[in-house]
């Protein structure tokens, strides 16, 4: 029997910040927060090196990962699980993780971050020159870097797989 390949073995919907795929994933589990934060959030780091939320594609330093059932959480309410302030946070830097979207997504459209720290399509923005090299959002807000790549499509307030590659 031939082995399926495409999205046969992915689980769309999956809950925020679990891996989409673990092959070439890396995350990074040196940092604490500064604020509370949702799983699958993008963060930036602060001036002091803790965890912000991001509000912009501009300065992504990753995307929060899941919370283990060991950390507190029940399945009764796990759309309230959050990492708290001052928590040691694993952060997904490259590879696949599903993340929550603030706007339908299909796959392949290029990810963005909106002010809250979640994602959406950049279908529609304007792409401008960020002067590295790299296609920039523009608009009414400060000016982003795609992130990266959404591999599912998604329904907004659903979750979607996004591959990311943050050096």
């Amino acid at each position: 029997m031939p082995m399926e390949m495409g999205d046969g073995w992915t689980h769309t919907g999956a809950g925020a910040g679990h891996l989409a795929d673990t092959r070439g994933a890396r995350i990074n589990t040196d940092f604490n927060t500064s604020t509370k934060l949702g799983l699958g959030q993008a963060v930036k780091l602060n001036d002091q090196g803790l965890l912000d939320v991001a509000t912009d594609s501009s300065d992504v330093y990753g995307v929060t990962s899941f919370k283990s059932a060991t950390q507190g959480w029940t399945l009764s309410a796990p759309h309230d699980v959050s990492w708290d302030a001052d928590d040691v946070v694993s952060v997904i830097r490259q590879g696949q993780v599903y993340v929550p979207v603030n706007d339908d997504v299909s796959k392949g459209q290029k990810a963005i971050v909106d002010t809250d720290g979640y994602f959406k399509s950049a279908t529609g923005v304007e792409p401008a020159d960020a002067g590295d090299g790299k296609t920039a959002e523009t608009g009414t807000t400060a000016s982003t870097v795609y992130v990266g790549y959404f591999r599912t499509d998604a329904k907004a307030g659903e979750t979607a797989a996004l591959e990311l590659n943050l050096r």
